[in-house]
């Protein structure tokens, strides 16, 4: 969300303030979310990777 969004709707600063504020606050759990799944999948890639190298080792 912008800044300049909120002042269309002629919001006063400190109400716009703290929007900008709850609002930053659920787009930085958002990135921590994703980048923990980030690395979970990377960590699955390498388990899988490992998984097939042995795999082949059978035939």
């Amino acid at each position: 969300m912008k800044r300049e969004f909120l002042e269309e709707l002629k919001l006063e600063k400190e109400a716009i303030d703290k929007i900008m504020n709850e609002n930053g606050k659920d787009i930085e759990a958002g990135k921590s979310k994703v980048t923990t799944k980030d690395k979970e999948i990377e960590g699955m890639r390498n388990q899988l990777g490992e998984a097939n190298k042995q795999i082949e080792s059978f035939k």
